[in-house]
């Protein structure tokens, strides 16, 4: 049932009916694996109970019956905008509408999504006071906006790393241009004082040759 979602079951430690028709629930007490509940009241949680959202709406838009749906489509097949559940305006809401809402009934609270009460298709009253109610359809991925985070975060690693290759490979093309030209001076220097010694060699004869020659 929990993984269906069914009757209410879902990601939270709510008491639910599951297959009792009384609220229960397992408890975290090692000594006692279940107990029964008590509905909240206006004293200890507000004028109307709210009931269960999934966090993300991306993460409601499954039907896996049309009772449990609990997205956060708020747009009609006509392209209204639904009217919320907490009020009469625009549009009355029928009696057992309004009983359902103040007991929270099938996901029912203060909110304008559209639900499936009582139906087992989505509807919802509408903002226009010329159109009562309207059918509607859950979101689809394409309403939600695309969540490129990822992309950017990859995109600014790309380039960080393609900025820190670049620099390395200026490092040792410097660095090796460095070295190249290191070996080319003390090259030079090399020949230049061998020159120096040749000449002075040069030098040296000649002038031991001219002190012969006398």
């Amino acid at each position: 049932m929990y993984e269906k979602g069914e009757e209410g079951l879902g990601d939270h430690n709510y008491c639910r009916t599951a297959k009792w028709g009384t609220i229960w629930c397992y408890t975290d007490s090692k000594g006692k694996n279940w107990e029964a509940c008590e509905p909240e009241t206006e004293e200890t949680y507000g004028k109307y109970p709210q009931p269960y959202h999934a966090p993300n709406c991306a993460n409601s838009e499954k039907m896996m019956h049309p009772n449990d749906y609990k997205g956060c489509q708020t747009k009609t097949r006509g392209g209204y905008t639904c009217q919320n559940w907490n009020t009469d305006s625009p549009n009355k809401r029928g009696g057992s509408y309004k009983r359902m809402f103040e007991k929270g009934e099938e996901y029912l609270g203060d909110h304008n999504y559209c639900r499936s009460a009582k139906w087992g298709a989505l509807w919802c009253y509408t903002n226009n006071p010329k159109k009562s109610w309207d059918r509607c359809d859950p979101l689809t991925a394409a309403d939600f906006p695309k969540d490129d985070s990822s992309e950017k975060h990859n995109a600014a690693a790309a380039k960080a790393k393609a900025a820190a290759e670049k620099a390395a490979a200026e490092k040792k093309a410097a660095e090796e241009k460095a070295k190249k030209e290191a070996a080319e001076a003390a090259k030079k220097a090399r020949e230049e004082a061998e020159a120096k010694r040749k000449k002075a060699e040069e030098h040296k004869r000649k002038r031991r040759e001219k002190e012969l020659a006398l």
